[in-house]
């Protein structure tokens, strides 16, 4: 019954629960025995102490180095772009400039003639950082107490699925292949020669018709031109680190990254020794904008941040975070079968399952026969984790500072869904979700003449008003399908664009993991704060939403017009409060 009703409101989720179960058959899993993680709060403060000990064991390792303390703070953009960043970020650390990309250790001070000075850096990773964005038309700044870092993780996890390293090509390459989408290329303006990216093909081009045409993103600002084919010039082709599924951002393969380096490559004359080396420092700079993204997923879990699910879908959650492979006791077949499924990645068992061996399937040398045991010990670990060594083996590293810190074979102690639940997002955002951590504070500044009478109007508005919208929009949004898929697909559902307005994250943590994160809604009537009639105002630093104590007079129409006004207006700028 329950599966019919879900054939009815969902055809594809539907299929994907058939498919699930039709594997498990196949496997000979049993059905799962229930999850030994209860929610009993006093269990989840044992977890939490233990996640949080793990954590300042790891930060005291680092200490012990004493190499350095402080704040650290990080200059970037309104509205940055991640690719954009990286590439800058990626030239300083050539000059030793930035910590995120350039090596933990010191290659220049020594503690003796034959020893390095190792991870002199790493604290740096550990220590508190404070986001300064930069208003470039106004030359203003916004200070960082908690929202803008929020927002800083926010948006390099909804960006980093587009990262790329590009690849430069030569003449005959050019002249064979055409261009496509994600191409860095010159092109001629109206006024000059300009650097940007291919973002759409906005016309093919036929016989007859009008020319191909492009649509170009400039790298010099937010700019989109327009230019014909016969006035770009392509100058690079990109590599894509990630590859996007329903549950989030999977690192590409070994082989789709060394096979785009050997094809953007063609006609290249030089020596082979020459072909190398630059294949080699093409690795390299991959393999340096993964671990800096471990590093930064470090930095989350060291202050308590939590990491959006979308950068790190469930599977490789428990490879990275718990070391735990297919086919390990701490990681449930059945639960394997789940996550494989949620980033569309289990195999055909169809004519292979006690028919073929690995080497059939994957084309090697390796004779193992796929049973419904090598199935999880032998194949998922070298099709799904051993071929995205590149990436994994940089993101491990990152994550653990070259080894310094052992976090994931400390977190293997923990079940995965402790692990999960404290220190990733929820993977959803409803209504029900943000309200349970919604906690209103009624007259909380200034001076009314009435403050029962203000108390009961407030508590009415956050009851009836404030829920019931929240409520309203999420339905609006399911009742459009079409609509939420594309809201989901860019984390700009209304939800997510309200609690990012009120705490910097687009996401929300699981509350059982993080009981203490709470969004405050204050109800205040001093005049410094807020007048009768104004914009609700955000502070990201704190989780504070704060409302004039009169609430609109109740009015749900006005409350919603000026939240959606104060939300549009806020959206990305860290100029104003």
């Amino acid at each position: 019954e329950e599966l019919e009703k879900l054939k009815t409101l969902s055809p594809d989720q539907h299929k994907k629960v058939e498919q699930r179960d039709e594997i498990k058959r196949r496997l000979g899993i049993p059905v799962k025995e229930k999850s030994t993680i209860s929610d009993d709060p006093s269990e989840w403060f044992t977890y939490r102490s233990i996640f949080s000990n793990l954590l300042d064991c790891a930060k005291a390792i680092v200490s012990s180095l004493k190499m350095g303390s402080g704040t650290i703070t990080i200059k970037v953009e309104q509205c940055f772009n991640l690719q954009e960043l990286f590439d800058s970020w990626h030239d300083m650390a050539a000059k030793d400039k930035t910590f995120l990309f350039r090596s933990l250790d010191d290659m220049t001070k020594k503690k003796n003639k034959e020893e390095e000075l190792k991870n002199i850096h790493a604290w740096k990773l550990l220590a508190d950082w404070k986001v300064s964005y930069e208003d470039t038309k106004k030359s203003e700044k916004a200070l960082d107490e908690g929202g803008p870092t929020r927002e800083f993780f926010s948006q390099v996890f909804r960006q980093m699925g587009d990262l790329t390293v590009m690849v430069g090509v030569t003449d005959k390459y050019r002249e064979k292949y055409g261009l496509s989408v994600g191409d860095s290329v010159r092109f001629r303006s109206e006024v000059e020669n300009k650097l940007g990216l291919i973002v759409k093909k906005i016309v093919n081009g036929n016989d007859g018709g009008p020319p191909e045409t492009y649509q170009i993103l400039c790298r010099d600002g937010e700019d989109v031109m327009y230019a014909t084919q016969e006035n770009i010039e392509l100058r690079q082709k990109p590599i894509k680190l990630f590859e996007s599924t329903d549950e989030g951002f999977i690192p590409v393969k070994n082989e789709m990254i060394i096979d785009n380096i050997d094809r953007f490559q063609q006609f290249d004359n030089s020596s082979e020794k020459k072909k190398k080396k630059r294949k080699e420092d093409i690795i390299e700079r991959v393999q340096v904008y993964y671990r800096a993204i471990g590093r930064i997923m470090l930095h989350c879990l060291a202050t308590n941040h939590p990491i959006s699910s979308a950068a790190m879908p469930r599977f490789f959650q428990n490879v990275l975070f718990r070391k735990c492979l297919p086919g390990e006791n701490g990681y449930h077949r059945s639960d394997i079968v789940d996550h494989l499924i949620s980033i569309g990645q289990p195999m055909k068992l169809d004519g292979v399952l006690d028919v073929m061996t690995i080497g059939d399937l994957l084309c090697d040398d390796d004779d193992t026969l796929i049973t419904s045991d090598s199935y999880f010990t032998k194949l998922l670990p070298k099709y799904l984790v051993h071929s995205r060594s590149i990436a994994l083996d940089a993101l491990r590293e990152g994550l653990t500072l070259n080894g310094l810190v052992n976090i994931p074979v400390q977190f293997c102690a923990l079940p995965f869904g402790v692990v999960s639940k404290i220190a990733f997002s929820n993977p959803t955002i409803s209504a029900d979700d943000v309200i349970a951590f919604l906690e209103p504070r009624y007259n909380a500044g200034g001076e009314c003449n009435d403050k029962q009478l203000a108390k009961e109007e407030q508590e009415y508005f956050f009851n009836n008003i404030l829920k019931k919208l929240l409520k309203e929009k999420e339905e609006e949004e399911h009742e459009d399908k079409k609509k939420q898929d594309k809201d989901l697909e860019t984390g700009k559902s209304f939800l997510s664009r309200f609690v990012s307005f009120c705490t910097g994250l687009n996401y929300l943590p699981h509350r059982i993991g993080n009981p203490d994160f709470s969004i405050i809604v204050e109800f205040n009537f001093d005049p410094d704060e807020c007048a009768p009639e104004s914009l609700p105002i955000a502070h990201t630093c704190v989780n504070t939403l704060k409302i004039h104590g009169l609430v609109y007079n109740n009015d749900k129409e006005k409350f919603e017009e000026k939240l959606a006004l104060a939300i549009e207006n806020t959206e990305g700028c860290f100029g104003m409060t």
